[in-house]
């Protein structure tokens, strides 16, 4: 979170809402972010999801930010999703995607692959 805040201060991006969240058990069955973080939140532009780390024997760590995040996305939300060539990303990038009819999927093939949903 601290390097975030550094890079946003550094290219004078001030027009964001910066959440820092450990992690607890969840509904789900995984570790996820503290829900009590999330509440008065209503309305998400843009969500960047990079945790928390996917483990061999836990690959949907980060689904619930499908549960959680989904109805707070506005109609024109752009969904970042890291490490899309992992089984369990590539998997969550899918289901937000049946979710989203008027979103596309797209893969981003780098180092890791990074999965984008975008407004059609």
């Amino acid at each position: 979170g601290a390097k975030t805040r550094e890079l946003l201060d550094a290219h004078q991006i001030t027009n964001v809402d910066l959440r820092i969240a450990p992690l607890k058990p969840h509904a789900d069955g995984v570790d996820w972010y503290d829900l009590s973080q999330f509440t008065d939140i209503d309305q998400i532009d843009l969500l960047f999801i990079d945790g928390p780390p996917s483990t061999e024997n836990n690959k949907r760590a980060r689904h619930p930010a499908i549960s959680v995040c989904l109805p707070k996305l506005s109609p024109r939300a752009i969904i970042v999703i890291d490490d899309a060539g992992r089984e369990g990303e590539r998997e969550m990038a899918e289901l937000f995607a049946q979710k989203l009819p008027n979103h596309r999927l797209e893969f981003l093939g780098h180092e890791k692959i990074t999965a984008v949903l975008l407004p059609r």
